[in-house]
């Protein structure tokens, strides 16, 4: 028994541009926007840790950070996550929880959807 690729691939596209497979492609897509809202809202939690840990700490050791050097510092940072959303870093974590199981469920479906005979719908059992 030997593998097709280039008939595997071009099965896969064909499949991937029907109806079931938009649907997934979609649903992929939103989590993983989801995921990425949710990671860049903890990070920017953790930036905002360090940036105030640095602020109590400033001037107590001779190599500290200025006040200016902070301010430099939270401002090239603040750029990095640009997309964080103004929710506590609990619910960002439960997002991505949600997200992680999300995604399994959807992986599930695709394998579903995508080893299923070539000729039968799959929408009605989605």
């Amino acid at each position: 028994m030997s593998l097709r690729i280039g008939e595997a691939l071009s099965e896969g596209v064909r499949r991937t541009f029907t109806r079931d497979g938009l649907v997934l492609a979609i649903v992929f897509v939103l989590i993983g926007i989801v995921t990425a809202l949710a990671t860049q809202t903890i990070v920017a939690e953790v930036i905002d840790g360090a940036i105030e840990a640095l602020r109590a700490e400033s001037g107590t050791a001779p190599n500290d950070f200025s006040p200016d050097e902070i301010d430099r510092i939270e401002t090239a940072l603040e750029g990095q996550v640009p997309l964080a959303l103004p929710i506590s870093p609990l619910v960002a974590g439960l997002l991505l929880v949600l997200t992680g199981v999300l995604a399994e469920a959807a992986n599930l479906v695709a394998v579903r959807a995508f080893f299923a005979e070539s000729g039968r719908a799959l929408s009605g059992e989605l």
